[in-house]
């Protein structure tokens, strides 16, 4: 009987998450190779990976099954199938690669839509599906860009919701943000004691928020539980959004090197403030003004001590904020170079000794 084996390929997540896409195509190439009575060794599914790429994993792990069977049995496998063209891959250069590949392990490549032979009409067919392959990717790639710019110049937040935000189903068509909690309470209090000073550094407000166990969207996509980083933490605070706005400006490549430019003028946005936009203006205007690493006594009046309060080896206690039930409390802590590091003294009971 002659051997073969099936790929399947979706690049969306969704596709992986409804299995539709990955279901149908293995049925159609297991109903082919069943009318041809070839023998299917193994199948290979490949989860959300764009047909753009070259090396995945699945298509790896198909290279080594392939090479491993035919090296050690006599009844080798001959055929590669998939569902359409398109399934190996949307761009003519990894096409290319990927049958040079194939061939080299001795597989004939296959699909259950159309029929290549190794003729020079075959493979001129071939090509130029191929190609249209390629070109339906582009095109596709081109009309998301176009969509998106729509939308936005609307009013609309299309890409990934910032933090505190949800996506839901517009009762107009297509998807709007909304609050999520408790994450939208979490984010505007902290934005909020940044920008009154009750909390005065970039890495105090990481702290606060990771000790509520806030968790930035990288670290929710990847089910991580590493808490925010500094980089997150400055990234929430640049973010216009939250004050129910959108401007938007910049020039990148796309997949395919072409420049594109998306300029979004400032606008009113369809979504609800998490900010005003005057506490947003105070924190743009702390984050560009240069701080001192010392504050002098006086010019904080809730930690007059900073810059004076040393540890036996004369660094620097640091001043912030930590949450209490119902309010944030002032706390002078060590350093993590001091000897004491971690450790923390209230402010009020500090000042209270020393009155």
């Amino acid at each position: 009987m002659v051997n073969a084996v099936i790929y399947c390929r979706v690049s969306s997540d969704l596709q992986v998450q409804n299995g539709a896409g990955l279901d149908g195509q293995e049925i159609a190439c297991r109903q082919y190779a069943q009318a041809k009575g070839w023998n299917v060794v193994q199948v290979f599914k490949e989860e959300g990976v764009s047909g753009g790429l070259l090396e995945r994993p699945a298509l790896l792990s198909l290279y080594q099954f392939v090479a491993l069977h035919n090296a050690k049995n006599p009844n080798k496998i001959l055929y590669f199938l998939c569902d359409d063209i398109d399934r190996i891959a949307r761009d003519i250069v990894v096409h290319m690669q990927i049958k040079q590949e194939l061939e080299r392990l001795g597989l004939s490549f296959v699909t259950v839509k159309m029929t290549f032979d190794n003729t020079a009409t075959g493979r001129f067919s071939e090509g130029i599906m191929a190609l249209q392959a390629e070109f339906f990717r582009r095109q596709n790639a081109e009309r998301v860009f176009s969509r998106q710019h729509a939308r936005m110049m609307d009013g609309y937040w299309p890409r990934t919701p910032p933090l505190g935000y949800q996506h839901i189903k517009s009762p107009n068509g297509g998807k709007v943000i909304v609050f999520k909690e408790p994450e939208a309470s979490l984010v505007k209090e902290g934005l909020e004691a940044y920008a009154s000073d009750k909390i005065q550094t970039i890495r105090q407000l990481k702290d606060f928020w990771n000790s509520q166990g806030l968790l930035s969207q990288q670290c929710i996509s990847k089910k991580a539980k590493s808490g925010i980083s500094l980089n997150a933490t400055s990234n929430i605070l640049n973010q216009l959004a939250y004050t129910g706005h959108i401007h938007y400006q910049k020039t990148s490549k796309n997949k395919f090197g072409t420049s594109r430019t998306r300029n979004i003028p400032f606008r009113k946005a369809r979504h609800e403030a998490l900010i005003s936009l005057e506490t947003y203006q105070k924190i743009q205007e702390k984050l560009h003004q240069k701080r001192p690493n010392i504050v002098p006594a006086g010019l904080s009046e809730d930690f007059p001590l900073k810059g004076f309060l040393t540890d036996e080896d004369g660094n620097c206690l640091l001043a912030g904020w930590s949450k209490g039930r119902n309010q944030l409390y002032p706390y002078y802590r060590f350093s993590s170079t001091s000897a004491h590091k971690d450790k923390s003294m209230n402010a009020e009971t500090v000042h209270g000794r020393l009155r």
